[in-house]
């Protein structure tokens, strides 16, 4: 789902289709994490929060959002044609090569973040422009982030569990 982190950007690669390019602007590997997180203890709780996450691409925006039960790919890229305000014009093309139910799904991309993450930590821990020539600081942003993929893991393993 994350590719390795090069020189500030990271692709978003879901099913081998290529959504979108993320800067450092965002903490990625929070903002992946805490989505996936926030939604599935929503669910181990019993509530419903639609899921949504979203990326800045510096000049777009994209990210993968849920809407009755399935999931798309969602950008401001690209202009709509004939749309009557383009840079207000949003594409939506639903997510391929992802079968099953949502919870399903979002399990599978939830554990695939948690490798890629993980794969890539000592790369991750400097994606933080405050980490850049700090081994202390990246330190904590690594220790960070391998907590939060455990929770996400064991969120994710005990509500497909049940």
């Amino acid at each position: 789902m994350l590719m390795k982190p090069r020189y500030g950007w990271t692709e978003v690669v879901i099913a081998g289709w290529k959504i979108g390019t993320a800067s450092y602007v965002d903490d990625v590997p929070n903002l992946v994490l805490d989505a996936f997180t926030s939604w599935f203890a929503a669910a181990e709780s019993g509530s419903y929060v639609g899921f949504c996450l979203e990326f800045d691409a510096e000049g777009y925006h994209f990210g993968i959002i849920e809407f009755g039960g399935e999931l798309y790919t969602i950008d401001d890229q690209y202009p709509i044609e004939g749309y009557p305000d383009p840079g207000h014009a949003l594409n939506v093309k639903e997510l391929k090569g992802t079968p099953g139910i949502l919870r399903s799904r979002l399990s599978e991309l939830g554990l695939e973040a948690v490798k890629d993450i993980r794969e890539n930590i000592d790369d991750w821990k400097f994606w933080n422009p405050v980490c850049e020539g700090d081994e202390v600081t990246a330190e904590r942003y690594k220790a960070e982030y391998l907590r939060k993929c455990s929770i996400l893991e064991e969120l994710i393993l005990r509500n497909c569990s049940s």
